[in-house]
């Protein structure tokens, strides 16, 4: 695919081939600095659990200036698990914006989704232009439940020394009222609502009991990625993806849930952000969800960790552990855009069901 753009240049638009890989990674690295190593690329678009890709760019001169890279995903929509896409990175060299270029690669991309034959696309977007882009575009609809981040804060004082007046969004969020409730909410007596046949313990990696974990989990919701073993075993537990805290909880051999937590860097020096980028328990187990949340401010406290973050689709039993434990809603704007393809009835389903049957968290959307 060739499109002719101001200045008689012409760009061609094609998919991924063998042997882009290190100009794919030197293109990343130049549009958002630190983005990873080609380890890390062929962890993400080699090895996946599902052995495929879908890659679309841009060339001018023999030479990659734009890419998007989207990564197939088994999700269970309604009562089928279907072959979908996630949207992970794009972006295209400064000084080829504002041509319109990328919104072919965008367009291209649709293309090679459709040819094979894949039924859901979804987007995760909190950048306003990113938003605007997709608010546009009649291919793409707002997924039918929302998408909320929620936020704790240890110490409210140190975080607005630490974030700059234009970042300090705890100010807007109205975080100050935590001021007078932080310190009377505390984790650490959490372990009073535990039998002592439940265990919570830091594992390297699922075994084959997540499995029958899954199959039950799996029952409970109308929309959720697929969390297999294999799955999980790539996303979390291999070292190319990132550093991860990984606690499983369980009662016997059953195993009841996990949670998995990371550390990152801010935009201010010394000042970490923890993350709860997954968490899934068993149906109706408040207790346990309560459990994993306080052993997870445990673990970021002895870490000297100030902030903690996280985002899951709206959830009555979710919401009311996080707020127990002091995490407020961030009021900001962000979406999960999407398309499907001939799964009508399955989306008006999500839509009309008002049960907590979505699950939605940071790491479905984190690669």
């Amino acid at each position: 695919m060739e499109c002719s753009l101001p200045a008689n240049k012409r760009y061609l638009i094609r998919k991924y081939l063998y042997g882009d890989d290190e100009e794919i990674v030197r293109l990343l690295n130049f549009i958002l600095p630190g983005w990873g190593d080609l380890k890390y690329w062929k962890w993400l678009h080699h090895d996946n659990v599902l052995k495929k890709n879908v890659i679309s760019l841009s060339m001018i001169d023999k030479k990659i200036i734009g890419i998007n890279l989207s990564i197939p995903l088994r999700i269970k929509i309604g009562e089928r698990v279907l072959n979908s896409v996630c949207e992970v990175i794009g972006g295209i060299r400064p000084d080829h914006r504002r041509m319109g270029v990328y919104s072919k690669i965008c367009k291209f991309r649709m293309e090679l989704i459709k040819k094979k034959g894949i039924k859901f696309f979804y987007s995760y977007a909190s950048n306003p232009i990113i938003i605007k882009q997709y608010l546009g575009n009649r291919d793409y609809f707002i997924f039918p439940r929302p998408i909320i981040n929620y936020a704790w804060i240890k110490n409210i004082d140190l975080h607005l020394k630490k974030m700059s007046a234009k970042n300090a969004w705890v100010k807007k969020a109205g975080f100050f009222a935590l001021k007078t409730i932080s310190n009377i909410r505390k984790a650490t007596n959490h372990t009073k609502n535990i039998t002592d046949r439940i265990l919570i313990s830091e594992i390297n990696s699922f075994d084959t009991r997540i499995n029958s974990f899954w199959e039950i989990v799996s029952k409970r919701y109308c929309f959720i990625q697929e969390r297999s073993k294999d799955y999980l075993n790539w996303r979390y537990c291999d070292s190319r993806s990132g550093s991860y805290v990984i606690k499983q909880i369980e009662e016997g051999k059953n195993i009841l849930g996990y949670i998995v937590l990371s550390i990152r860097t801010s935009k201010v020096k010394d000042y970490y952000i923890g993350t709860i980028v997954d968490l899934l328990t068993i149906p109706n187990r408040i207790d346990v969800v309560d459990a994993l949340v306080a052993d997870a401010i445990n673990y970021f406290i002895s870490k000297s960790i100030n902030t903690i973050e996280c985002l899951f689709a709206k959830n009555r039993q979710f919401a009311n552990v996080l707020k127990k434990y002091g995490f407020i809603e961030v009021k900001h704007r962000a979406y999960l855009f999407c398309f499907q393809s001939g799964i009508d009835n399955e989306i008006k389903k999500i839509k009309s069901n008002l049960l907590d049957n979505v699950h939605f968290t940071y790491g479905d959307t984190s690669f």
